[in-house]
């Protein structure tokens, strides 16, 4: 890391506090580094450096790869990296990104008025996270509006197979990301490296990505720049805190190095776990993790928000009290559904209405407990 300035992003800093910025660090004569602040998903979050050299390459292969330089449309944080590639990208393309309000709930409505005012002779992007693409396509207007771009990038968080499945039946042209900020944002689409990126897999199934898209380090944390960012004889590379398979050019997530639960003998993915009950009708969305219990079982605390209390329009639906599947999944059962009502008659697990006023609030179940057996397969 070199020793000159480096341009600081201010929280909420929009296009007209960063345009003309992020055109002098991606020309001549600038400064040469931009540094962003982690998610933290983590741990603490720390400031990244990025390099004027590491945006350009991120950028040229994200256009590469979606077909040519546009117009963006800016829905996420800018202190952050997917946010900053956003006007970063912009700046790169000689075009002005429009911006949503990010003090305000993303609605389909104020993405069609965004959308309404992106020029519609450039190519046009956008750049979502898997909430608002759900927010989105919860309203007919939303998917039509989404049908307009050119692709939608969605990253920040593991998204749902089948909410990826429902947005390419609505005619989206969704692209899934995976990268962080030390990797200038999303650095693999839909599972194979950008242009110049490399990818491996070590012995303990952490996933190290390389190539010029890689940040400077940690200015403030020379150890963990160390630490985090390793040179061997095929180069420089950050190790992540992320296990994967890469075969035949395709990168495979499966999760944290240290999200794994040992249960039973067995190892059990909670990105499983979530995404059996996803695959359940009532359910929404789901959130999973394990824990120590005093008879050395591993316990998965639980909360998912299920179908048909609110919609995009804010309505209520009448509830359905209905039963959760016991599978589910390949390998996993839960005890007779792991919900926090029970009925006294049956002395059966049920679905019903939410215990607490926040999970009522997101027509939900109450967050609980349940153990899990493993049935391997």
């Amino acid at each position: 890391m070199t020793d000159r300035p480096a341009l600081t992003i201010a929280a909420r800093a929009d296009w007209s506090a960063l345009g003309e910025p992020l055109r002098d660090l991606l020309g001549p004569g600038g400064p040469d580094a931009v540094v962003v602040e982690t998610s933290g998903s983590s741990g603490s979050p720390k400031r990244v450096r990025l390099g004027a050299e590491a945006l350009r390459a991120s950028g040229e292969a994200t256009a590469q790869v979606l077909g040519g330089h546009g117009q963006w449309l800016l829905a996420l944080p800018t202190a952050h990296v997917a946010g900053l590639q956003v006007l970063a990208r912009s700046a790169l393309a000689g075009t002005e990104p429009v911006e949503l309000d990010p003090a305000a709930r993303f609605t389909a409505d104020a993405l069609a008025e965004a959308v309404a005012r992106m020029e519609p002779s450039t190519r046009r992007y956008a750049s979502l996270v898997p909430t608002q693409l759900r927010r989105a396509l919860a309203a007919e207007r939303g998917a039509r509006v989404l049908r307009q771009l050119d692709a939608v990038l969605v990253g920040g968080a593991a998204s749902d197979p089948g909410l990826l499945d429902a947005a390419r039946d609505a005619g989206v042209r969704v692209v899934t990301t995976y990268g962080m900020s030390e990797t200038c944002g999303g650095c693999v689409y839909d599972g194979t490296p950008l242009p110049g990126v490399e990818v491996a897999v070590d012995g303990e199934g952490r996933i190290r990505l390389g190539g010029p898209i890689l940040a400077d380090g940690y200015p403030e944390d020379p150890v963990l720049t160390q630490e985090r960012f390793v040179s061997d004889a095929t180069g420089r590379s950050f190790v992540t805190d992320d296990r994967g398979a890469y075969r035949n050019g395709r990168l495979t997530v499966l999760g944290r190095v240290d999200d794994v639960v040992v249960t039973g003998g067995h190892k059990v993915e909670p990105r499983d776990v979530e995404t059996a009950l996803r695959a359940l009708p009532q359910v929404l969305d789901a959130s999973s993790s394990g824990c120590p219990t005093r008879s050395g079982a591993s316990a998965w605390p639980l909360w998912w928000p299920w179908r048909g209390t609110h919609g995009e329009s804010g309505r209520r639906s009448r509830p359905r009290q209905s039963r959760c599947g016991r599978r589910c999944g390949s390998g996993v059962t839960s005890p007779r559904t792991p919900c926090r009502s029970r009925s006294r008659s049956s002395g059966r697990s049920r679905c019903s209405r939410p215990a607490s006023r926040t999970a009522r609030r997101h027509g939900g179940c109450s967050p609980t407990v349940a153990e899990w057996d493993l049935h391997p397969s």
